[in-house]
């Protein structure tokens, strides 16, 4: 799929990563980071994954510069994918943010401080596509505007 690591574009540094499976998606009135949401297992795994490619890059969550967000679903058959790209986009976006309000994330250790961005707010631009594959899975890349 692609790689889990910090590239230098024309100056412009951008983080990328690749997980099988679906992506977390938001349509609960449940917390994604709650054992009780149904797509916990996906958000571990997302966590999982965005914290190794910050162990791998040079990424800087904590600058609060506005950020691209482009996530590319990948299904067997586009039109089964279980969740669409609001509840998609908004899920990984929530996720991947570092401001999670009110949250007791205890349970989840060292992934608790993974992010990429401060706060979604930051994300002035989002791509959304959906590709047929193999098997489900997803790419996010998110970059420095």
């Amino acid at each position: 799929m692609c790689c889990n690591k910090l590239v230098e574009n024309e100056h412009i540094p951008e983080i990328r990563l690749a997980v099988e499976g679906w992506p977390p998606k938001k349509n609960e009135a449940t917390s994604l980071f709650s054992k009780r949401h149904g797509d916990y297992r996906n958000v571990v795994e997302l966590l999982g994954k965005a914290k190794r490619a910050l162990d791998e890059s040079q990424w800087n969550p904590s600058e609060k510069r506005p950020v691209g967000l482009e996530l590319i679903v990948v299904a067997e058959r586009p039109d089964d994918a279980p969740g669409d790209a609001t509840n998609y986009i908004g899920g990984v976006a929530d996720v991947l943010q570092a401001n999670r309000v009110n949250a007791d994330l205890s349970h989840l250790e060292d992934l608790a401080q993974v992010s990429f961005y401060h706060d979604d707010r930051q994300i002035r631009e989002v791509r959304y596509f959906v590709e047929r594959g193999d098997a489900p899975g997803y790419r996010v890349w998110v970059w420095v505007l």
